[in-house]
């Protein structure tokens, strides 16, 4: 495995479909999402019972994309919404 990552190292990586969400959303029905799933599908999901509203926020979004990723450039899209 440690070959294989280091035969990769120097490829360019670019993420053409990023997302984060405001502070002010609130849609429960999304950031849900990760409970639903660890009380209905899989209880030993990794942070089952808790929100989705932290990891989806901008924060831990460029900790994710810029910091613990090999990721050179990214593109953000989203949805035009209020």
């Amino acid at each position: 495995m440690l070959a294989r990552a280091q035969s990769l190292a120097g490829q360019f990586i670019f993420d053409v479909q990023t997302h984060f969400v405001r502070d002010d959303f609130d849609h429960k029905e999304l950031l849900g999402l990760g409970e639903f799933a660890s009380q209905h599908w899989n209880p030993k999901n990794e942070g089952g019972g808790r929100s989705l509203a932290r990891p989806l926020k901008f924060q831990n979004y460029v900790k994710e994309i810029y910091y613990d990723s090999d990721t050179n450039l990214a593109l953000l899209s989203g949805a035009p919404i209020r």
